[in-house]
């Protein structure tokens, strides 16, 4: 059977991601309820990105965007292969998908595209060899995870702050530290605690 890959909120409307078809829902209530077959279909629920007004997901052949009811592919200038390990996210007027790319003799390569959606100009920045596993949209900025720690994107990945990178025994160290000031609210670092707890070992 054709599983359930994904669910997204768009103008308004909720739509239900298959394979190889999606479901528009219309109504307010149960009792009003009603859907649109649509004759397009969604791999992985994490390449879902809402954008300026359009919809970006990446299906078996390639990203795709849509307006809610058709949607196109915008990703032939890339390749006819396969694109699996998919994460969609948004920054300013650009598109980044980060994926694995199977080409037609079936070499793997692991690839970071942005999208300028004003031009409709792709590009290879694919400068980090790691797995992109999570984004998070803040204020102004996204925050991306991947196996070196937490990255604030800030139109570029050399834009790093809040950094911790773990080491082979599982602990993250890193220059974290507590500043008494008063933060700005704009700022990404601004984190407060309520509660601090200390554990030490003390040699008697």
């Amino acid at each position: 059977a054709d599983e359930w890959t994904g669910a997204v909120t768009f103008y308004d409307h909720a739509y239900f991601f298959k394979g190889e078809k999606c479901y528009k829902m219309y109504g307010s209530r149960p009792a009003n309820f009603s859907y649109q077959k649509l004759d397009f279909g969604l791999r992985e629920h994490k390449s879902i990105c809402v954008l300026h007004n359009r919809l970006y997901f990446a299906r078996y052949d390639g990203i795709y965007a849509s307006s809610g009811t058709a949607a196109y592919r915008i990703s032939d200038k890339l390749g006819s292969g396969d694109y699996f390990n998919c994460v969609g996210f948004g920054y300013d007027k650009r598109l980044y998908m980060r994926c694995t790319y199977r080409d037609d003799n079936g070499n793997d390569s692991y690839h970071l595209y942005t999208f300028d959606i004003d031009r409709g100009v792709w590009h290879d920045e694919s400068m980090r060899g790691n797995i992109i596993s999570r984004t998070c949209n803040v204020p102004n900025d996204v925050l991306v995870v991947d196996g070196d720690g937490v990255y604030c994107l800030g139109g570029t990945f050399d834009t790093l702050r809040g950094y911790s990178k773990p080491t082979d025994d599982g602990i993250a160290v890193g220059s974290w530290y507590f500043d008494t000031q008063d933060f700005q609210v704009s700022s990404v670092n601004a984190v407060y605690i309520s509660r601090l707890q200390v554990n030490l070992s003390v040699e008697m």
